[in-house]
């Protein structure tokens, strides 16, 4: 499939699960297995972490060497991914910075699309003291 094609439709956490869904049918010959796929945390090498834990029951091996099969399928039947590393049965993923960038065009294309109105839009800021904690009192400036 074309990756450009499929971001008209898509995030990249859509592309991520649905390449995993369909490795996941070809190594494991599982269907309808969907792993939670996240956002990774800044201390771990990766873009994203995808859960590895709801295979081991049904594959009977440990959550690191699944993370291990998945992510060398991963980078070898995919063109997302540059590499990947397991930690404690998490598999991160470093996706190719291209897909950011053809994610980012196909996006600004879609806004580039849209109607423009001749309308004013008043947007007033509001200015809460930063030096303290935010009270619902703060707020009530800014509701009506």
């Amino acid at each position: 499939m074309n990756i450009k094609r499929e971001l008209r439709s898509m995030n990249i956490k859509d592309i991520i699960e649905q390449k995993l869904s369909e490795v996941i049918l070809n190594v494991y010959q599982l269907k309808d297995i969907k792993l939670e796929v996240q956002e990774n945390k800044t201390e771990f090498e990766g873009d994203f972490t995808i859960v590895t834990f709801p295979l081991v029951k049904q594959l009977k091996k440990n959550p690191e060497s699944i993370g291990v099969e998945l992510g060398e399928a991963l980078t070898e039947q995919t063109e997302l991914f540059e590499s990947f590393n397991v930690v404690k049965g998490f598999l991160n993923v470093k996706v190719k910075n291209q897909l950011f960038v053809d994610n980012f065009k196909s996006v600004s294309k879609e806004f580039s699309t849209i109607e423009k109105k001749n309308a004013t839009v008043m947007v007033e800021y509001s200015s809460p003291n930063t030096n303290k904690p935010l009270f619902t009192w703060d707020t009530s400036e800014i509701t009506y």
